[in-house]
């Protein structure tokens, strides 16, 4: 599955990732980071941490061998997302990530 990062400001990773984010919350309790992340795995951009969203993050943690697999992003999820992304933030330096 291909994702594509093209839209990601040029900001840290830190920056963008800081909150625990979870199934429920909405971009205007989270500074947007909601947003962020859904523009980080190529998902609809809705504001709103809703099942496709904890199913991508899933995926994700599996993935990367993340474990518990919770679909929430706390700290170990936000650091392989950084790791992902080439360690320096926003966008990845080829453009896009490979997730299957």
């Amino acid at each position: 599955d291909h994702r594509d990062l093209h839209s990601f400001p040029t900001r840290r990773s830190s920056d963008l990732l800081s909150y625990n984010l979870y199934f429920g919350l909405y971009d205007s309790q989270t500074g947007g980071q909601v947003s962020q992340l859904q523009r980080f795995f190529g998902l609809p951009t809705t504001g709103y941490y809703g099942s496709l969203t904890r199913q991508a993050v899933a995926d994700f943690q599996t993935r990367y061998n993340l474990y518990p697999v919770t679909g929430g992003v706390g700290p170990l999820t936000r650091q392989q997302i950084t790791q992902v992304c080439g360690g320096s933030g926003y966008p990845y330096q080829n453009g896009s990530v490979q997730i299957t």
